[in-house]
């Protein structure tokens, strides 16, 4: 059994918090009962007031704290064997290095050291497809992917969410604006609308959440002219395509595109070159231009 010692290092502080209010719940406290230091001495952890206990959560994010603290360590050479008394949770912004670790091994408490992009999508249920979308959305921000993964957690069969779905639960970044213009500009052939969308939202936006969303457009487009010549009801068509409302299927009502199926090889072939990332293409900006103005064309 491990004693009520936590270490935390992570850079996102949503990740932080979140795991606090997890360690102390699992202690049986409250948030009333934490007492937050960022300088530590003897007895901190051993308090009680009103007949209740309290733990303590010591804030070593910002540099000096931490360097204080080490230091402090040095100096005492051994704390004492109880130290931690009713419970210390150690919160850091980047791992310190090894003397943490040891600190807390040492007296058999737990280090939960900086988890990675890849390690917090393992915990959220979504398909593979989506994952990989969610991975472009967030790029290396774990602060932005916690809080996707929470707010998915109130989501039933998250696992089933199409991209368009998905992505009405993304945090909006700041600046960012919503493709959903640009992507309509394509599908109807608006060439200066292309151009005034892509400046717009390409400046905080990845190319793969544009390449993946319009793939996914074209998808159902394509399943959607298979459909409709086989006299399929638009009731029909929406339950295969898990659209709650025919309204969604205007666009493809409305498009004059003769060119579906060529739009969806190119699709998949430029996907292929954003993920090989070859030196010799062009930027990935420029790859995607490139690559719209073309279907555009095409979608006439």
């Amino acid at each position: 059994m491990t004693n009520k010692l936590y270490a935390i290092v992570n850079d996102s502080d949503v990740y932080i918090l979140n795991k606090v209010r997890e360690i102390y719940t699992s202690w049986g406290y409250t948030p009333e009962q934490m007492l937050t230091y960022t300088t530590w001495q003897d007895g901190l952890a051993s308090q009680t007031s009103l007949f209740m206990s309290h733990f303590v959560k010591l804030d070593l994010t910002r540099d000096q704290d931490r360097t204080n603290f080490k230091d402090l360590l040095k100096k005492k050479k051994k704390l004492l064997d109880n130290w931690f008394g009713n419970g210390v949770i150690i919160v850091c912004h980047k791992a310190p290095g090894k003397w943490l670790k040891d600190l807390i091994d040492e007296y058999d408490g737990t280090y939960d050291g900086e988890i990675s992009i890849d390690e917090i999508l393992k915990t959220i249920n979504l398909s593979k497809e989506n994952k990989e979308f969610v991975k472009y959305y967030v790029g290396d921000s774990a602060e932005d992917l916690i809080i996707i993964k929470n707010t998915l957690s109130g989501v039933a069969d998250t696992d089933k969410l199409t991209i368009d779905e998905l992505y009405s639960y993304l945090p909006n970044k700041m600046g960012a604006v919503p493709p959903w213009q640009l992507i309509n500009a394509v599908m109807s052939g608006n060439m200066p609308l292309l151009e005034q969308e892509f400046q717009r939202v390409i400046t905080n936006t990845h190319p793969l959440v544009i390449m993946k969303l319009l793939k996914n457009k074209f998808q159902d487009f394509v399943t959607y002219r298979a459909l409709t010549a086989s006299k399929m009801s638009e009731k029909e068509i929406c339950e295969l395509l898990g659209y709650n409302s025919p309204y969604r299927l205007i666009d493809f009502k409305r498009s004059k595109c003769k060119h579906e199926k060529e739009i969806m090889s190119m699709l998949y072939k430029y996907e292929f070159k954003f993920k090989e990332g070859n030196a010799f293409l062009p930027s990935s900006n420029d790859l995607l231009h490139s690559l719209l103005i073309k279907i555009t064309l095409m979608a006439k």
